[in-house]
């Protein structure tokens, strides 16, 4: 199978969830603060995650985040709706309802107990039918998922697009990934703080910081400006 890169470059911001003083979301508050990360120049926008604290929401609120994202980013950014869920029932539901709402680019957040139940668990959602599937490879320990399930997913899971990377340490990874799949699988840095340039330097598409939308932005420019010293 080939598969082109999925087009997502650049900053990917993550949005954390903003409440109101009654603990409601705040969605005014969530618009203003996509302004601001749109007039900076990010590429799109991943809600919920981690960064929006995914698991004290509601299923409903996750929802009334993802379409107040999708209405303000328009087609100007491109929206990844997180079905983050421990759970593969729950997932599964969380996944289907993004993609009734419209939401048709995925992220998926689930945690390695073997090879097949993590090949299992992603068709589950891949049987569902999304344009686009981003699975979160993250391990604060140690490196991540292995590098042949990876492979086998990118050639057998059309949707399978895109890997968010967050492991110990990411930058060999980036590359072994890169490497394997002949550049075809979109790769991000979830980690972008302290290995962004790093991560440019070995090829890594896309950045998944959750604020300083300006700075994060202008870094990614000037690098690929050819202005390293700058960036």
């Amino acid at each position: 199978m080939s598969k082109e890169l999925f087009p997502l470059k650049g900053i990917v911001t993550v949005l954390n969830t903003p409440f109101t003083r009654d603990n409601r979301l705040d969605l005014a508050g969530l618009k203003k603060n996509m302004a601001y990360a749109l007039n900076s120049g990010v590429a799109g926008f991943l809600v919920p995650a981690m960064a929006s604290e995914v698991y004290k929401l509601s299923f409903d609120e996750r929802i009334a985040l993802v379409e107040t994202a999708q209405e303000e980013a328009g087609t100007r950014a491109v929206v990844i709706g997180g079905a983050g869920e421990t759970n593969p029932a729950r997932r599964t539901k969380m996944a289907r309802r993004l993609l009734q709402a419209g939401c048709r680019n995925l992220l998926l957040q689930i945690p390695f107990a073997g090879e097949k139940r993590f090949q299992d668990d992603v068709m589950r959602v891949a049987d569902l039918g999304p344009a686009m599937l981003m699975i979160q490879d993250w391990d604060f320990r140690g490196n991540g998922l292995p590098l042949g399930l990876i492979c086998r997913l990118f050639e057998e899971v059309d949707s399978f697009r895109c890997l968010k990377i967050e492991t110990v340490p990411a930058g060999p990874k980036y590359t072994a990934v890169l490497k394997a799949t002949g550049g075809r699988l979109n790769v991000s840095g979830g980690w972008a703080v302290s290995s962004m340039i790093e991560a440019l330097e070995r090829g890594a598409h896309a950045f998944m910081p959750t604020g300083m939308h300006e700075i994060y932005c202008l870094i990614y420019r000037l690098f690929q400006g050819g202005r390293k010293p700058e960036a």
